[in-house]
Parts: structure tokens; sequence; C-alpha cells
């Protein structure tokens, strides 16, 4: 399988699933980085539920449908698709694992 990723990680091969942050925690320390100073990218609750408690800032991509439930509210940026996000964002968000 090739990638132009330099980890890939899925939760079913680990212990446990979403909304368990082992997934998340899992990548960070592959990638010997702290899980503080990571991006989650997470178009579920479920999944957003995980990238926070692994301590991990959080960037929700809902499905229109489900673009208006309050609870992507946990989010640190709620974007309606991956296509706005810009450096600027990536930035502000850095700041703010700082």
């Amino acid at each position: 399988l090739q990638t132009p990723f330099s980890v890939v990680q899925s939760a079913a091969d680990l212990p446990y699933s979403k909304p368990h942050p082992l997934v998340y925690l899992t990548v960070a320390e592959k990638l010997g980085v702290a899980p503080r100073e990571c991006l989650g990218f997470e178009d579920s609750v479920i999944g957003l539920i995980a990238v926070k408690a692994a301590s991990m800032k959080a960037v929700a991509v809902p499905s229109a449908l489900n673009a208006k439930d309050p609870r992507y509210a946990i989010a640190d940026l709620t974007l309606p698709s991956l296509v706005p996000f810009s450096s600027d964002q990536l930035a502000a968000l850095d700041h703010q694992l700082l």
C-alpha cells in the first residue's frame, strides 16, 4: 500500500475504537510527537470526542446534514469541507497549541 502519509493507523487494528483516543495516541506515538502538538480532522462527533480525549486540537468537517449539530462545538475549528482550510487557519491553531 503506497500512501503519502508517514503513518497510517486504523482503529480496527487496535483493542479500542473511537470514541476511545487510542487510535490518535498511537499515531502520535509512532510519529514521535506529543498529542497536544497534534491536529486531528474528523467528520463525526464520535471522532471528535476521540481527538479531544487524546488532548489534540480538532477540526470538524461535518456533512451538510450534520453541520448544525451542536455537538460539533467541541471542535477548535469547524469547516464545511477541507477546501477552505488555509495556512492561516493552521497557523492560528498552531498558536493555540503552544
